[in-house]
């Protein structure tokens, strides 16, 4: 038995990254990887509140519709109004449901993936049909490329569109949580409402697959996500040093919690 694994992939500001982070999932769309088929929606728009800078989009918006010409990927959303991050990824939920796939995997366009990552995690959501969502456990750079926190980042990444129960994937309620809708066969506007929280999860351990991921690093992309996260009312666990110039941990963020600073390791060189 096999897949049908619908992606989600966004990247907007993020051409630097593309390449890497990209290549993969065309490989495994044109390989049909493991035997599993790859349905590509790229969303390119920019996010309500995220600050970009004054030099505006990097031409990741155009990158992304020169390997839909090529017929590398199968759709990409785009724009230039901001949206909320539940409008744009819930678009792009909506055409892969349309084709009919099995399963809505989201990938950002700062998450690098190999062939075998992406071979694992097919086998375990393949090998769960009673699991509605399962939690990717990501290698979170922090700082630069030589070190990484020590303990995984895990948001939810994977979601099965049809649920046991007559339950249906049917849109998100935060960046990267979904709903599922049951009686969304007739059509009715009483639909019953469930989280993806309240649905049996799996985490995915970092021992079967890491991939790495570049959120955090002392750049200005970073920089914007703190902006971001805090415009949004959030705690953000990062500040940037304005004296140094560069990220740093947010103490004040761990002391309120009661909670030491998280270890950093560094990696071992190629």
């Amino acid at each position: 038995m096999s897949l049908r694994i619908g992606v989600i992939y966004c990247g907007y500001n993020t051409a630097d990254l593309l390449e890497r982070s990209l290549t993969p999932w065309i490989a495994a769309r044109a390989a049909r990887l493991s035997g599993h088929t790859f349905v590509i929606c790229a969303v390119s728009v920019p996010f309500e509140g995220f600050d970009h800078g004054a030099e505006g989009v990097d031409g990741t918006p155009d990158a992304l519709l020169q390997y839909q010409c090529g017929e590398h990927i199968d759709q990409v959303l785009t724009g230039i109004v901001p949206q909320k991050e539940t409008e744009a990824r819930g678009a792009a939920l909506r055409y892969l449901v349309e084709k009919g796939v099995d399963v809505v995997w989201q990938i950002d366009s700062d998450e690098i993936f190999t062939a075998q990552d992406i071979t694992r995690i097919a086998t375990i959501v393949e090998a769960q049909p009673y699991v509605a969502a399962f939690r990717v456990s990501y290698q979170n750079l922090v700082f630069d490329e030589q070190h990484a926190l020590a303990e995984p980042f895990t948001p939810m990444r994977i979601h099965r569109v049809y649920i046991a129960g007559g339950y249906r994937l049917w849109g998100f309620w935060d960046d990267n949580n979904a709903y599922y809708a049951r009686s969304w066969e007739q059509g009715t506007a009483d639909k019953t409402m469930v989280r993806d929280t309240d649905m049996p999860v799996l985490t995915i351990p970092p021992a079967l697959a890491n991939p790495l991921h570049y959120t955090w690093l002392s750049n200005e992309r970073s920089k914007a996500k703190i902006s971001y996260q805090v415009g949004r009312g959030w705690e953000c666990s990062f500040r940037w040093d304005e004296i140094t110039n560069q990220l740093a941990f947010n103490e004040p963020y761990y002391t309120k919690r009661c909670l030491p600073l998280p270890e950093v390791i560094t990696l071992p060189t190629a």
